[in-house]
């Protein structure tokens, strides 16, 4: 686990070096050639960031993981760290949708670009510094999130990630089998433990070499979401969904386009970023097929389940514009929103995590905690 987990961190700490090169030419190249009165960028800046910045920055992970050898695909990811979120920024530059406050200086804006676990920041923008408090609670929240790690790791190894006897494929009611739902809530919840342990961690070392505290990046979306848009808006991978909002969202709305265009936009990319991870992933089954699963990405699954998903919030949308949905569900437990939500999201979950068993990226990740070798 020890050589893993300094494997992960170097890789970040050099996407952390890259995003410095690119806030460079994002700010004195975008930024600072944006007009200030209106907030509309040049046509140089666009030429800039559409023509260089970010076909770079999807380009730039296949030859880290070539010229390094890289051979997780857990780590594969991490080298496609700046591409999961500098692209966005690009964007919000040439919109104008930036965070308040970042680009008032060179240096905010380094940091804003170049920490792989965004900062904490204050109403004006500015870091949070952080305190003893906060680092002890952050260190007991890593703990906490290691142990859970560690036991639905072992849980889901002993059966091969499929807990529940799998039922009759070759039905579309299979989907609303309890065996497929309960097997695809055992994955999402790998998914989420994996996700908010590896972001807390990486987290924790960031604020310990910058004094600054970092985001939460999951608010236990599986237990306690009351509405597909608390979900996916303020519970599940708030990096990404902020960075999305900023970059996808609030651009088509600037543009003039609905909330309901802004929102499918914003999933449909999301699919789209989901699809290139999985590109990126495929890397080791080329690279290195004496040791690679023979994985070859099911293109479309992702897209899919993203676009399901930005559907459940079109319609959730519509429902609630209506006074007397709105007052049935202010009367609705908590536990049984929570049922609901997860019943429109688990049936087709499997479209996202099978590519995930597939590919290994579950077995590769596991290599940082100790696990249990044994079948039951």
């Amino acid at each position: 686990p020890s050589s893993y987990w300094g494997e992960l961190i170097g890789m970040l700490f050099l996407q952390s070096a890259l995003g410095v090169v690119f806030a460079y030419i994002m700010y004195f190249h975008i930024v600072k050639k944006r007009n200030k009165k209106t907030g509309e960028s040049p046509t140089q800046s666009y030429i800039v960031g559409f023509g260089v910045v970010i076909p770079l920055l999807f380009t730039i992970p296949f030859g880290i993981i070539t010229i390094l050898g890289i051979k997780n695909t857990s780590i594969m990811i991490g080298a496609s760290a700046l591409t999961l979120s500098v692209p966005f920024n690009c964007v919000e530059a040439l919109y104008d949708t930036t965070l308040e406050g970042v680009e008032d200086s060179f240096s905010l804006y380094v940091g804003y670009n170049c920490s792989i676990i965004p900062f904490q920041r204050d109403k004006e923008g500015r870091p949070i510094p952080t305190n003893r408090v906060y680092l002890q609670n952050k260190f007991g929240s890593i703990l906490l999130k290691l142990a859970m790690t560690v036991s639905i790791f072992n849980v889901l190894f002993a059966y091969d990630y499929i807990v529940f006897p799998p039922p009759d494929y070759s039905s579309l009611l299979h989907y609303l089998h309890w065996a497929h739902i309960l097997n695809n809530f055992t994955l999402a919840c790998l998914t989420s433990v994996c996700l908010d342990f590896g972001s807390t961690a990486i987290g924790f070392i960031v604020s310990l070499v910058t004094g600054n505290q970092t985001i939460q990046f999951m608010d236990n979306p599986i237990l306690l979401s009351t509405s597909p848009s608390d979900f996916w808006g303020r519970r599940w991978n708030l990096m990404i969904h902020k960075s999305f909002k900023r970059g996808i969202y609030k651009p088509f709305r600037k543009s003039g386009y609905s909330r309901v265009v802004g929102a499918v936009a914003t999933f449909t990319v999301s699919g789209l970023m989901h699809e290139y991870v999985n590109l990126v992933v495929s890397m080791k089954a080329r690279l290195y097929p004496e040791i690679a699963l023979p994985y070859t990405p099911l293109w479309g699954a992702h897209s899919a389940f993203f676009l399901w998903n930005g559907g459940v919030m079109v319609i959730e949308y519509a429902v609630l514009s209506s006074p007397d949905f709105r007052k049935i569900a202010s009367y609705t437990p908590r536990p049984l929103k929570t049922l609901f939500v997860l019943l429109t999201v688990l049936p087709v979950a499997n479209w996202f995590t099978d590519e995930y068993i597939r590919s290994g990226f579950y077995t590769d990740y596991s290599e940082g905690f100790p696990i249990l070798d044994h079948k039951m």
